[in-house]
């Protein structure tokens, strides 16, 4: 719990330097890492975190510091650091009130340590003899998070958000004649969930033991699914195209397309902070303002762009509530809470059955150096499961697939009603992306 009489101290300090409007972003963060190996618990562990980021006015320029420890013969160094800051960057200062009728919390009730890992001990054990290939099981684990945001200011008026979530994660390595293959399956929800665990289990069962028998198919051109949660890392890494810092950068290819259909019009992507399908829960931004559900593409048409304050005073609009700190050491930018794909009415596998014959792409590598974020051109290694007639066949390996994804975004086959989302990362980061799998009737295939 953060001292808020010291903190109420320091922002006398701060005052008496000529440093107005203080106020405080605080996170409260707790964390427990269970994983098993064998049927032991391996490197269980528990964290706790409290950070404070303070910001004030000096001589009309936002300065700020991030604070370690919240040591009283420190708070003379903090105040000198704000001004420094602010002198610096002559970033001018944008006031903003706290809302207390924002607090919110989330009703989250997660099983004791011992209920997970005995639930993971069985269904390690039962995989096991489901399946003399499997060699090894690794990285099976499972995450429980919460954390406190609070915001402050200077007479202690505040506002928090609570939220939580659970991350389940597993390899499997498969053997067969000497070879070795590996996958990973992996899912974020509110809840420690068994059957959820067992669905993970059992994709990255099937996709290890599909690249026991893996080919190297001819080059050409393939129908495409990206499984939902390989698309769902894609998405992430382009979708700042909707920020509109970026806009005004003229680093967006969706520059003065507001209204405009952009994408396929079988497209729906929305922002929803306060889903149960979500990883976090905020009813305000990190500027204090309301957030709120708000469509992003609408059957393909670009409806809204994300402001933070600074963005929306430059373009004449308010802010829609998509400040967000990227770091606790930072001021927030513009970022996203809960992102969602709109579902299709294809399961899995009648996605497959309407591909026909193709590839499922079931892992990607190197999407920092694969995808030009600018282009929007993309070439990325892969691996994943032969479709022939829509049935699973063999898996396929070393190759590349390559297109550009605005244009792809622009042609949708279908979208499956599958949802999956992107890998675990720092609560702070937010940037949660759900994503069900997407078929694409062409792409280049870089095989043998």
């Amino acid at each position: 719990m953060i001292d808020k009489d010291l903190l109420k101290s320091l922002s006398d300090t701060l005052k008496s330097k000529g440093i107005k409007d203080i106020r405080y972003y605080i996170s409260e963060a707790e964390k427990t890492s269970l994983s098993l190996y064998k049927g032991e618990s391996d490197g269980s562990s528990v964290s706790s975190v409290q950070r404070v980021f303070a910001e004030g006015n000096y001589n009309c320029n936002l300065g700020s510091v991030y604070i370690e420890n919240l040591n009283k013969d420190l708070f003379n160094e903090y105040a000198e650091i704000i001004k420094a800051t602010a002198e610096y960057n002559k970033k001018p200062f944008i006031a903003y009130d706290i809302d207390e009728s924002l607090t919110s919390k989330e009703a989250l009730v997660f099983p004791e340590n011992s209920e997970i890992l005995s639930h993971m001990a069985a269904l390690e054990e039962k995989l096991y003899a489901s399946d003399k290939r499997i060699s090894n099981i690794n990285h099976f684990s499972t995450v429980k998070a919460h954390e406190k945001i609070t915001l402050m200011d200077e007479n202690g008026k505040s506002c928090h958000n609570s939220s939580g979530y659970i991350f389940q994660n597993i390899d499997i390595i498969s053997e067969e004649n000497n070879i070795k293959k590996s996958s990973g399956s992996y899912r974020s929800s509110k809840a420690y969930d068994k059957g959820l665990m067992e669905i993970i289990s059992k994709e990255a069962l099937k996709e290890s033991t599909a690249l026991l028998n893996s080919v190297i198919p001819e080059s050409g051109n393939y129908a495409v699914i990206f499984k939902n949660t390989v698309f769902a890392e894609i998405l992430s890494m382009i979708f700042p195209i909707f920020y509109a810092d970026v806009i005004l950068n003229d680093m967006s290819p969706l520059k003065n397309k507001i209204g405009e259909k952009v994408f396929s019009d079988i497209l729906n992507i929305y922002e929803d902070p306060v889903s149960k399908f979500g990883r976090v829960y905020r009813t305000f931004d990190d500027e204090g303002v309301k957030t709120q559900r708000k469509n992003i593409i609408t059957n393909g048409a670009f409806e809204t762009i994300l402001h933070n304050q600074s963005t929306a005073s430059k373009m004449n609009t308010v802010s829609t509530g998509n400040a967000f700190k990227k770091s606790i050491q930072e001021s927030p930018s513009i970022g996203v809470s809960n992102i969602f794909i709109t579902k299709g009415d294809l399961s899995y596998e009648e996605l497959k059955a309407s591909m026909g014959s193709g590839i499922v792409i079931t892992n990607v590598q190197g999407l920092h150096a694969g995808i030009n974020t600018l282009t929007g051109d993309i070439s990325l290694l892969s691996t994943g499961i032969l479709i022939e007639n829509g049935k699973e066949v063999s898996g396929v390996e070393q190759i590349t697939v390559a297109g550009n994804l605005f244009d792809m975004l622009k042609n949708i086959s279908a979208i499956g009603n599958d949802w999956g989302s992107t890998s675990f990362s720092s609560m702070a980061n937010l940037s949660f992306i759900t994503c069900p799998s997407i078929l694409f009737q062409s792409l280049t295939v870089a095989g043998k």
